[in-house]
């Protein structure tokens, strides 16, 4: 087929299509130039409309050179489908390497723009040059940001910038961002992904994680351009200390704290948990600030908001069960107009969290996402998952599912079993040892004779990871040692702190040897971050549950978070060691955790590291 037909075709097709965003400035034409390098970003200021029509009267060459800036000129208009058309269009053609990567340039960021960020990658795997340009850096970048590999992504960032420097303050400000959302177990795979010029950016990140004291933290800021003089954070790091002092009239002074909590009726010993937590770490502090408990169980959401307008809190803490901070939020909404900052202890179901409004829910898909992130950085890639067939065993087992996927392109297989009675069956499934027992049957039949044979388990499986309780953990970590052949290695069993409980005795550490699993420091051995706090709870409390423990260290937290939670919104790098785990709040105000891992040994449990 002719090439000029081919490519008046797209260009009447692109016409009819209205694909040129008419501008009211009329720059001059423009030139082609062919050794150009392809990437270059700084499109010369002609229109898509200009571009087409010059392409009428120029040579083939000349014409595909048009038609490629054309297409790049739509994805910067937002138009990725008329542009992906142009750039199948321009596939059919023969065209060099230079037009080539060019044209899967533009189709890779065409993908990315319509929400393909994986077929974006791939097409950027298939450029053929000796050196990366700039586009195809940021392009890879955004890429994997979109995927959701936030710790990739920053390591491609930092690729792109040693390359081309970046000057522009917004430019340094997100990547800033994305390196303080990072959890600990995410900062771990980063510093060993060995990026350019990370040193620096985690040494501010550092300074970040207590920014409490305004001149301390000025004085690091300072020392820290003197550390790096001629790092491109320079220009950031000048502006954080020009902000510094509208930064002290943005922060309200905190003197009356409100608290709702279920304090009677059937969850009141879920509320005088955390009230105990929160009065130790209220005393631990010397706090001296009002501090009002109000029984969400004693009257209606509306009388308690109702009240709080009378005399308005500087802060407010909870509700904390699911009904009631629905109830909070959309009474407030009717009510008046939100003047306090509130720390919801629970995630709401209906409403949506207003601007004020900051979540500290202890969340178990925080677990499941930093085991799957962990485990896959440790060389695992063959798990099964083994979850009790519940709602929240099955939330887990897909967050989890999710994670992994993401890290590795891969779905693990997932087992679900209803009761305790078919865990056994569950485990046998998952390692494919009825199968086995299959095929010794037929062998035994065929041959007539009494073979003599042990079930092989599957040998492709290098990890389990379980979400159960602490009593079916029990049960499930033997099955699964029974079920090993005895010629074969051992698998690893990995599982949440759900499976972990303090009040064990040996049988139980008999029976979980060697389970490692996802904990909060307060429930570990010397993890605890105030041990004065914690020798105080066992001494008053010995024989409280691991549920009414947890609710305590939340109390902890929750007290510790109330001076901290605006400047963690405005400071993503900013976190508190926490008895909970380390926390971090998010861009939609939700505070993770990351937690600490812990091993059943023969007797006892210890902490142990997870790099």
């Amino acid at each position: 087929m002719n090439v000029k037909f081919l490519l008046s075709v797209s260009i009447v097709i692109l016409f009819l299509y209205g694909c040129a965003t008419p501008e009211t400035k009329k720059p001059a034409p423009a030139t082609p130039v062919t050794q150009q390098p392809i990437d270059d970003e700084e499109l010369q200021p002609a229109s898509v409309e200009e571009l087409l029509e010059q392409a009428r009267g120029e040579n083939s060459e000349e014409t595909i050179v048009l038609l490629l800036q054309a297409g790049q000129k739509l994805l910067g208009q937002q138009q990725p489908q008329k542009s992906l058309f142009l750039s199948q269009q321009l596939a059919n053609l023969p065209l060099n390497q230079q037009q080539l990567n060019y044209n899967r340039l533009n189709m890779a960021e065409a993908a990315l723009q319509l929400k393909e960020p994986q077929l974006s990658q791939a097409l950027l795997a298939q450029i053929d040059s000796e050196q990366p340009g700039k586009r195809q850096l940021r392009l890879q970048a955004d890429a994997l940001l979109a995927e959701g590999k936030v710790p990739e992504a920053i390591s491609a960032y930092l690729h792109l910038y040693d390359a081309y420097p970046a000057s522009d303050l917004t430019q340094l400000q997100a990547l800033e961002n994305l390196i303080g959302q990072l959890m600990p177990w995410q900062l771990n795979y980063l510093q060993n992904s060995h990026a350019p010029a990370l040193s620096p950016w985690l040494a501010l990140a550092e300074l970040q994680t207590d920014i409490s004291d305004n001149g301390r933290y000025q004085k690091a800021l300072i020392s820290w351009q003197r550390q790096y003089p001629a790092h491109m954070a320079q220009p950031l790091v000048e502006d954080k200390i020009a902000q510094l002092a509208s930064t002290d009239a943005q922060q309200r002074p905190i003197e009356r704290i409100a608290v709702i909590i279920p304090l009677s009726g059937r969850e009141a010993s879920l509320g005088e948990a955390i009230q105990h937590g929160m009065l130790a770490a209220y005393q631990h502090n010397q706090d001296s600030r009002p501090l009002t408990f109000i029984d969400s169980n004693a009257r209606p959401m509306t009388d308690i908001v109702q009240e709080l307008m009378m005399t308005p809190p500087d802060f407010v803490v909870g509700p904390l069960l699911k009904q009631n901070v629905d109830a909070y939020i959309a009474t407030e909404q009717q009510l008046m107009p939100h003047t306090w900052p509130s720390l919801l202890l629970n995630l709401p179901e209906q409403q949506q969290p207003g601007s004020q409004h900051f979540v500290f829910s202890m969340r178990p898909e925080d677990e499941a996402k930093q085991a799957a992130f962990t485990l896959f950085q440790q060389g695992y890639q063959q798990p099964v998952i083994l979850s009790q067939d519940s709602s929240l065993g099955k939330r887990l087992a897909d967050t989890f599912e999710h994670q992994w996927r993401q890290q590795s392109g891969n779905t693990p297989q997932v087992i679900y079993y209803h009761t305790s009675k078919e865990m056994e069956q569950a485990v046998k499934t998952a390692l494919d040892v009825n199968l086995s027992k299959e095929r010794i049957f037929l062998m035994r039949n065929r041959m007539n004779e009494n073979l003599k044979a042990e079930p092989r388990n599957r040998r492709d499986i290098d990890m389990i990871y379980i979400f159960a309780s602490a009593d079916d953990a029990r049960l499930l970590k033997p099955y699964v040692d029974v079920n090993i052949s005895p010629f074969a290695k051992a698998i690893p069993i990995f599982a949440s702190s759900r499976s972990h409980n303090i009040n064990r005795d040996n049988n139980t550490s008999r029976d979980l040897n060697g389970l490692t699993f996802t904990e909060m420091p307060w429930l570990l051995p010397n993890q605890a971050r105030q041990a004065e706090l914690w020798q105080q709870a066992r001494q008053l409390w010995p024989n409280t549950s691991s549920g009414m423990q947890r609710l305590y260290a939340m109390g902890i937290d929750t007290m510790n978070l109330v001076d901290k939670a605006e400047k963690m919104q405005r400071t993503p790098a900013m976190h508190h060691a926490g008895e909970t785990g380390t926390l971090q709040m998010d861009s939609e105000r939700i505070i993770s955790r990351s937690l600490s891992w812990g091993k059943y040994g023969f007797r006892r449990v210890s902490a142990i590291s997870m790099p």
